[in-house]
């Protein structure tokens, strides 16, 4: 083309060239100008709780009480009997009132359960990243000396979950996922001095892959495992502090492995995929101005329904595409310049000499 603008406002190519240059413009133009291509990710996250909990040792009772119970019920021939006549009742009229629960020997193993910590749902183009993050934001106080002079400065940094994804579609139908996925949380609070601030320690289980599903497809990650150990203990009092004797006679002991697991179940749906056009479109003749070639650069599209999306060149829509291009032999050569041929110089006859007059005859 002899002038080509691009104006970005208005997304537009501006051509000015011949009517021929043009017609191969436009249809470059319409096989390129394609919309993007977009899919939506279902994520859920999921936090399976695998505490293996044992609660060991004799569990007394809470509390002790004694009552009295009802005279009128007496045997036949006591009733109306003084006080001190009443030391001969058995124990069948003293109540003694060990409360709510009884001595018991504790052996027990509970498994946790499943919680959905977060269920997003998020559209993006194709190739394009997404991100996800839900959580708090912690500040990180950062403390420079300079000259004696002594300046802090706060940031702050994210904690909890944090999705980043991206698609790439195929015109196969199928999506390769570029996914990484990060868990973080607060282990532990560190004081801070006088002139110190306090800190946190964190804690973070992260996985980075990149996986392919088909339409509508679920794909599953698992595997981020975090375990702690967490004792507990409750008995008599004075008693179950007694060295070795004490938790197991006198009270119980309450030993709890807490192991949760990460589970991301991803399901990509395409929302939009690319619609090639036309190998009418498509097809541009190359090759050189002295040896131009039948067969063009082609947009192959693996299925076989093929849609025209612009309306500025004619339409045959369920037209058969053409076949693709052939790789040259590599024992091909290219054909000789052509051989002018050398004519003879045309033959030109002698010129005809005139036959001599006779003498004229005397008389």
């Amino acid at each position: 083309p002899k002038e080509v603008l691009v104006d970005e406002r208005l997304n537009a190519v501006i051509v000015r060239d011949g009517l021929d240059t043009l017609s191969a413009v436009e249809k470059l133009v319409e096989a390129i100008d394609i919309a993007q291509s977009e899919v939506t990710i279902d994520i859920q996250v999921l936090e399976v709780s695998l505490a293996d909990e044992q609660n060991l040792g004799i569990a007394y009772p809470e509390s002790i009480g004694l009552s009295v119970g009802n005279f009128t019920n007496l045997p036949e021939g006591l009733a109306g009997t003084p006080i001190s006549a009443l030391r001969g009742i058995n124990g069948d009229n003293i109540l003694l009132d060990t409360g709510s629960t009884s001595a018991r020997i504790n052996l027990l193993q509970r498994s946790g359960n499943t919680v959905t910590l977060a269920n997003p749902r998020v559209r993006v183009k194709n190739r394009e990243q997404a991100q996800v993050n839900i959580g708090d934001k912690i500040p990180v106080i950062t403390t420079t000396t300079a000259n004696q002079i002594s300046t802090s400065s706060v940031s702050y940094q994210d904690v909890g979950l944090k999705i980043e994804v991206q698609p790439n579609i195929s015109l196969a139908d199928e999506i390769s996922l570029d996914l990484f996925v990060e868990m973080s949380h607060i282990t532990k609070r560190i004081p801070g001095s006088e002139n110190v601030p306090a800190t946190f320690e964190l804690g973070s289980r992260s996985t980075k892959t990149m996986l392919t599903a088909r339409n509508n497809e679920t794909q599953v990650v698992s595997g981020l495992i975090r375990t702690a150990d967490i004792d507990e203990g409750s008995g008599l009092p004075w008693l179950s502090n007694i060295p070795w004797l004490g938790k197991t006679l006198f009270g119980t002991n309450l030993g709890t492995q807490q192991r949760t697991e990460i589970i991301l179940l991803l399901t990509p749906r395409i929302e939009r995929n690319l619609d090639l056009p036309i190998s009418q479109v498509s097809t541009f003749h190359s090759g050189t101005e002295a040896r131009s070639s039948t067969e063009g650069m082609i947009l192959r599209d693996t299925s076989n329904s093929v849609t025209l999306k612009s309306s500025g060149a004619p339409s045959t829509l369920g037209a058969p595409l053409l076949p693709p291009m052939q790789q040259p032999d590599a024992s091909w050569q290219p054909l000789p310049p052509p051989v002018e041929q050398q004519t003879a110089a045309p033959t030109v006859p002698p010129p005809v000499q005139p036959a001599p007059i006779p003498a004229a005859l005397g008389p």
